[in-house]
């Protein structure tokens, strides 16, 4: 799974490439762009040790994780609109991840009773019992993962990790506002 490299060393091999790489005046940068790079890598990481859990059962990082959201849902079904706000993904991933699931038997669609123009994605059986099989199986899988950081600091890290994406939504507008006024100039 991934480098075989101590994390230690990777982390050098980094900071150092970095170093190296850095375009003139913005050394003072390189933290940053390091963090961006662990964090990153952090990512890969977790989803490759998830994405071979999920293997055996043909499922996906992120259809897995839509078949939790209806798992947690009143009924196990909800609206394909509400699945997208709470997954944060667009109207065509979540048709094109329900197409998928729906023709391996684990979700149907079905006509809203109080709206018949919503259309409503509900776990099949076959899901139900799968997830409520798979869900303890991934958080021991977490738990074993995280052993080596302290209670103290996994909190720390959900503060940080809150407060970068704060960062990144915010940086995000910021820059979005940037380019629209150099548009406009140009």
């Amino acid at each position: 799974m991934g480098s075989s490299m101590h994390p230690r060393l990777w982390q050098k091999e980094v900071r150092e490439r970095l170093e190296r790489s850095a375009p003139a005046g913005m050394e003072e940068s390189i933290p940053v762009v390091e963090s961006v790079v662990h964090l990153l890598r952090t990512s890969a990481l977790l989803q490759e040790v998830s994405n071979c859990l999920l293997a055996p059962h043909g499922l996906s990082l992120a259809q897995y994780n839509l078949l939790v959201v209806l798992y947690a849902a009143p009924e196990h079904r909800l609206p394909m609109h509400i699945i997208g706000e709470q997954m944060s993904v667009t109207r065509t991933n979540i048709t094109k991840l329900v197409d998928g699931l729906e023709r391996g038997g684990w979700v149907e669609r079905k006509a809203c009773p109080a709206d018949r123009r919503v259309v409503l994605a509900t776990l099949t059986p076959h899901a139900l019992s799968t997830i409520a099989w798979l869900l303890p199986q991934k958080w021991r899988n977490v738990e074993a993962l995280m052993k080596y950081v302290t209670e103290e600091e996994t909190v720390n890290l959900t503060h940080l990790l809150l407060n970068v994406q704060q960062s990144i939504h915010q940086g995000s507008i910021d820059l979005m506002k940037q380019q629209q006024k150099e548009t406009t100039a140009s």
